[in-house]
């Protein structure tokens, strides 16, 4: 459920910038658009990478291919309006984001995937966070809107993901120990039938 909420919330994003991006890319600089190419693709590209790697452990070759290819399809969209070479920083970050989070998924023991994936779902969030402000801290320079002072629509859009990854954590927790409770209640079970057979 966790790796579903973090895949989805790139997949939002991905579509949010896309959409935002298309629709003021002439309000925003070309230094800007490929800055903003090559962060959201490193970002996004790693944080895909350690997903799809955990469940795929043991095949770090297919792991690392798909990775490039979904976080490729996927910068591609945000980096298109910024022409060729926006475009081709995309495409660099979203090779090496998708190897070195491919690489790190793989490498992980099996107690630590929660705390990784949580972790790069938080450090995706922040960045998208940062990406938002700096784009629309061009839009209000190009059209000299006054910033305004209440909560802004980006702030809400950040609470929501963490919202529900901090549901899905406390669910997947709940559940682990419901596991373990009943893991060591049949242990138990087993270990007071040997006894009584023994007997």
């Amino acid at each position: 459920m966790l790796s579903f909420i973090s895949l989805s919330t790139i997949l939002f994003y991905t579509v949010y910038f896309g959409v935002k991006i298309y629709q003021n890319k002439h309000y925003i600089k070309t230094s800007t658009g490929k800055c903003i190419s090559m962060v959201y693709g490193m970002i996004s590209a790693t944080t895909i990478g350690i997903i799809i790697a955990i469940p795929l452990q043991g095949q770090l070759a297919l792991s690392t291919i798909l990775a490039i290819i979904v976080s490729l399809i996927l910068v591609c969209f945000i980096a298109a309006p910024f022409g060729l070479t926006g475009m081709l920083e995309a495409i660099m970050a979203s090779f090496m984001g998708g190897m070195m989070g491919a690489m790190l998924g793989e490498m992980l023991s099996e107690g630590y995937f929660t705390l990784i994936i949580v972790s790069f779902s938080i450090f995706y969030l922040l960045v998208v966070f940062l990406i938002m402000a700096l784009i629309n801290r061009e839009i209000r320079e190009a059209t000299r809107i006054a910033p305004n002072s209440r909560p802004s629509a980006y702030f809400y859009l950040n609470f929501l993901p963490i919202l529900l990854i901090a549901t899905a954590l406390f669910i997947g927790n709940n559940s682990l120990g419901d596991n373990q409770e009943n893991n060591s209640k049949n242990e138990m079970g087993h270990e007071h039938h040997q006894m009584g057979e023994g007997q």
